[in-house]
């Protein structure tokens, strides 16, 4: 449901993202550039094998995935301080 504009509304709006970037990325989906994007994140989901919908990937590699609520296959660890560790 990458296109439902309605579920993307609402998530940038539970998520607190500003009205103006709300507006730029909806100018983005409805654009050359957000199915050019759409489709290069598709590819990259493909070539690593990706099957759940939250897979973290910090530097390119696989950090943690999430499903059902529940982190998983995180070697370094899922709390927030193990992904800050991670990613600086």
């Amino acid at each position: 449901r990458v296109n439902d504009i309605k579920r993307l509304t609402a998530c940038m709006g539970e998520a607190g993202v500003d009205e103006g970037i709300q507006a730029e990325v909806l100018k983005c989906v409805d654009s050359t550039q957000g199915a050019t994007l759409q489709v290069a994140s598709a590819k990259k989901v493909a070539e690593n094998s990706v099957v759940k919908s939250c897979t973290v990937f910090v530097d390119g590699a696989k950090r943690c995935i999430r499903d059902g609520g529940t982190w998983y296959d995180c070697p370094g660890g899922s709390d927030t301080a193990a992904f800050i560790k991670s990613i600086c």
